[in-house]
């Protein structure tokens, strides 16, 4: 577990500041003297592509985002967890996590005066895959984009092809949801403005992953689908 202490100057007033948690994993935060207010926002990973031993090879759905503001005292414990983005399979893919912040606990908050979370873009065997979303209630955000699904020539494409990944949400804007081409590659969705990560384009034997943040893998018929990108945590004061 990751933790994080910062220390300040003798002046009696807590400078502005931030930091930056883009390790995927659990970890603690020490809120720095004179603080009494910090404002959370948190990515979620985006989903795995899934591949060609699933039913049709959808990419994987683009993170979500949330954002909220918490009131915290000098030198309290806040817990926290960055998102992974989930792996690509040659079956199903797997689902990216959520990021979360929690003054209380060791675990996803429920309650808004706690902090807030953004899950990650699911994975499946077959059809769009949703984005992630965010909460508790009360939290802002934006959701990720929806993957696409792929098309096989059972179902009289001209294919086959697989599907894109999601867009993962922005601090400013929903990820684009991915779209299918009727042969060769899926075009992933466009990341949310202006941090959100594109989706992986799908594709037979050269699918993509997810960018940075939370961008969805792309699915792959012919092989492995492409991993989904990692979240992010912003804390500042």
């Amino acid at each position: 577990m990751n933790q994080y202490n910062i220390l300040l100057g003798g002046t009696g007033v807590p400078p502005s500041g931030s930091v930056t948690l883009t390790t995927p994993g659990a970890g603690t935060f020490s809120v720095p003297f004179g603080v009494n207010t910090l404002t959370i926002k948190a990515w979620g990973g985006g989903g795995g592509g899934s591949g060609g031993a699933s039913s049709t090879a959808p990419g994987g759905g683009g993170g979500g985002y949330a954002t909220t503001t918490i009131s915290v005292y000098s030198v309290e414990t806040i817990y926290y967890n960055v998102a992974n983005g989930g792996a690509g399979g040659s079956g199903i893919g797997t689902s990216g996590d959520n990021s979360w912040v929690n003054k209380t606990s060791n675990a996803q908050p429920t309650n808004i005066v706690d902090g807030c979370y953004a899950t990650g873009g699911t994975s499946g065997d077959t059809g769009a895959q949703p984005g992630g979303t965010y909460g508790p209630s009360g939290a802002s955000g934006y959701t990720g984009g929806n993957s696409s699904d792929g098309r096989g020539t059972s179902k009289g494409h001209p294919g086959p092809t697989a599907g894109g990944g999601g867009g993962g949400a922005g601090s400013a804007g929903n990820g684009g949801a991915a779209s299918t081409g009727l042969s060769g590659n899926s075009i992933g969705g466009t990341g949310g403005s202006p941090d959100g990560g594109a989706g992986g384009y799908g594709s037979n034997g050269s699918s993509q992953a997810g960018s940075v943040l939370g961008g969805g893998g792309g699915g792959d018929w012919a092989g492995t689908g492409s991993n989904g990108a990692r979240g992010q945590i912003i804390i500042s004061w």
